[in-house]
């Protein structure tokens, strides 16, 4: 199901166009909420007679020194936050390329004037809303119509003309004209609590005007002193929806902060996990190089081992064979040692005279083997050759 909402704008708004050559000439304009800046730019460039070819901007005034620049030209008047009563002055470029005002276009800074002005304001505020609160606090209490010669109970309450009303008044109320319509809600339902704002010189005096000049509301009653002569008003109303645009705007700007914030925090946490399995990685890297290491010297180790082994086979097969050789010439000699023995024992004469010497056989010794000598002679093993073997970290 599709359901389209349509909405119908009764009052148009009224700008007051002004140029900064010349403040003393201002135009009323009556515009639409939906109208851009570029068409607002387009009719005060007629009203000021601006050739098409000169550059310009806009800005609107919204405190007695403080500007902000209009530099979205395809913003609704109602999305740049302009109010109805406001001035927007429009600024044409020099020949030379430069601009009367100078500067880049961001909102100028606020004077310390201003800024004690506002946190009075907000004080105010903060007084109005606790007063509010104290009103739901005692809803049981009497509230009584705001119309005239009416001294019925309210149960019904306005919000954009913030008025209580009686439910028989309700329908006059209605009928009132009123630039921002009617917005008609029971009593304890009311919404607009922080907009209104009573005089601090006449007390029970609504300020439903603003004075420019002075930077502060004002009611209908300071409207004749003198020090209010020849001032700009702007509607109260329309300047609390300013500051509540203002801070909406910063609300949204300061959400999108900490989104941002946010997002590098989020990124900032996958960096840590990506280095923390990084750096873990070239732990078991190093460590797989160690064991490959450890095996190397092992094999080499083993190695040497076996070839030790078989040196030694060697040496003692060669140092058997003389020892058989020395044991075979001991056993030769013995005998001829036993049969000499023999001759010399008996009594034979014959045997002696038939002896002959056999000396001359037992007179070679075989030569013995002169074995080479084995030593281990450690390898280069410098820190620089490990570390140069092992690997490095780049």
């Amino acid at each position: 199901i599709f359901v389209k909402h349509c909405k119908v704008e009764v009052y148009l708004m009224s700008l007051k166009l002004q140029s900064f050559t010349n403040q003393q000439e201002v135009h009323h304009k009556n515009m639409s909420r939906i109208d851009t800046i570029e068409s607002l730019a387009l009719i005060m460039r007629e009203k000021f007679d601006i050739p098409d070819d000169v550059e310009v901007r806009l800005w609107n005034k919204y405190m007695s020194n403080t500007y902000e620049l209009l530099n979205k030209r395809e913003q609704t008047l109602l999305e740049a936050g302009i109010y109805s009563g406001q001035i927007v002055r429009i600024e044409a470029r020099n020949k030379d390329g430069t601009w009367p005002r100078g500067g880049t276009g961001e909102r100028f800074k606020v004077t310390e004037k201003q800024r004690q002005k506002m946190n009075d304001e907000k004080e105010k505020q903060r007084q109005i809303e606790m007063q509010s609160k104290n009103e739901e606090v005692t809803a049981q209490e009497l509230v009584l119509c705001d119309n005239l010669g009416c001294e019925k109970p309210a149960n019904l309450y306005c919000n954009q003309c913030q008025e209580k009303t009686c439910s028989g008044c309700a329908g006059s109320h209605l009928l009132k004209k009123s630039k921002k319509g009617h917005n008609m809600v029971e009593y304890k339902d009311k919404t607009q609590h922080r907009d209104i704002l009573y005089c601090t010189t006449h007390q029970h005096e609504k300020c439903e005007l603003y004075c420019e000049q002075c930077e502060i509301p004002v009611c209908s009653k300071c409207l004749s002193r003198k020090s209010h002569k020849g001032h700009d008003y702007t509607e109260t109303s329309a300047v609390f929806d300013l500051k509540r645009t203002c801070v909406i705007k910063e609300r949204d700007n300061i959400k999108t902060h900490i989104q941002l914030l946010k997002e590098q925090m989020e990124f900032m946490d996958t960096k840590l996990k990506e280095s923390e399995q990084k750096y873990k990685n070239l732990v078991t890297d190093v460590g797989v190089r160690k064991e490959e290491m450890l095996k190397a010297v092992e094999r080499a180790a083993n190695n040497q081992l076996q070839k030790i082994g078989n040196l030694k086979t060697l040496d003692i097969n060669q140092i058997q064979a003389q020892k058989e050789k020395l044991e075979q010439q001991i056993a030769k000699a013995t005998a001829v040692l036993e049969s000499q023995g023999g001759l010399l024992k008996g009594h034979s004469p014959r045997e002696l005279f038939s002896f002959e010497s056999k000396a001359a056989d037992l007179k070679d010794i075989p030569e013995m083997i002169v074995q080479k000598e084995h030593s281990f002679k450690k390898g280069l093993l410098s820190t620089e050759v490990i570390e140069g073997g092992f690997g490095e970290i780049d």
